[in-house]
């Protein structure tokens, strides 16, 4: 449990983090253009990829060690983090590749998910897998309503790059946490001899048709 709940406390600050960002650029493309279209855009651009990427996500994370792809995910949030930063130092930040930018993250987090989901179950003793879960749960739930009204609070007092500087330090302190924890052997799931990872989606989807409920 110990190693678990090191490695939970930097998942929810690389969250919280990236979800405070998330909500900070919508303002402040609000803000900007006074476009509520916009502000619509970017929330779509955070949200769509993980729709859109799940599916995969979920292969990646059977095949692979679970610490390298959660690592992964959390090294291109800190890229996307800190492209922009750079671009508002800049001053060249723009809608279009903010937008290119959330949703560069939005899809790495989606392969974040189900690997820490599935690291959890390895990661502690089988009596505590039921309270385990429920924190991993907790934690979305928690940066999903705190976040935004942090980055409320925030933009009053800091710039938007005091915002990003936030979520950047936030992405090392988890991957701190992934490389220093002793993860438990992860053994990858192979599928049946000749399956193709198409094959493997379509079959998933089949699953779902079939159990319309």
């Amino acid at each position: 449990m110990k190693a678990f709940l090191t490695v939970w406390l930097g998942q929810l600050i690389s969250k919280f983090g990236s979800q405070l960002a998330g909500f900070a650029l919508s303002i402040w493309v609000f803000e900007s253009t006074g476009s509520t279209s916009a502000f619509a855009l970017v929330s779509l651009a955070a949200v769509l990829p993980g729709f859109l990427v799940a599916p995969v996500a979920g292969l990646v994370a059977d095949r692979f060690a679970h610490r390298w792809v959660m690592f992964w995910s959390d090294v291109v949030g800190l890229l996307c983090a800190l492209g922009a930063m750079g671009l508002f130092l800049m001053q060249q930040a723009d809608l279009w590749t903010l937008v290119v930018l959330v949703v560069l993250n939005s899809a790495a987090d989606t392969f974040r998910t189900p690997a820490w989901m599935a690291a959890t179950t390895l990661m502690v003793p089988k009596e505590n897998i039921g309270r385990a879960s429920g924190m991993v749960q907790a934690s979305q739930a928690l940066t999903q309503l705190v976040a935004p009204l942090a980055a409320g609070l925030l933009m009053s007092v800091l710039s938007m790059q005091g915002v990003l500087l936030i979520d950047f330090a936030s992405f090392f302190i988890a991957l701190a946490t992934l490389l220093f924890v002793r993860f438990a052997k992860h053994v990858p799931q192979k599928g049946p001899a000749g399956a193709t990872w198409q094959s493997e989606l379509l079959e998933g989807w089949t699953y779902i048709r079939s159990r319309a409920g």
